[in-house]
């Protein structure tokens, strides 16, 4: 969970569920793709690792 606080008072509160909260949704997905891709999706955790 990320707290922020938009500024702006109501304008802010205005963008928020069309510019800000895609925009938040889109980094956070972008940052799970690129972690998954890089170091797995986690199904082998908890696995011995495989001896040569």
């Amino acid at each position: 969970r990320v707290w922020y606080s938009l500024p702006f008072g109501a304008l802010g509160a205005i963008a928020h569920p069309f510019y800000v909260a895609p925009q938040l949704r889109e980094i956070f997905h972008h940052r799970t793709r690129c972690a998954v891709t890089r170091f797995g999706d986690g199904a082998d955790a908890g696995s011995a690792p495989a001896h040569a």
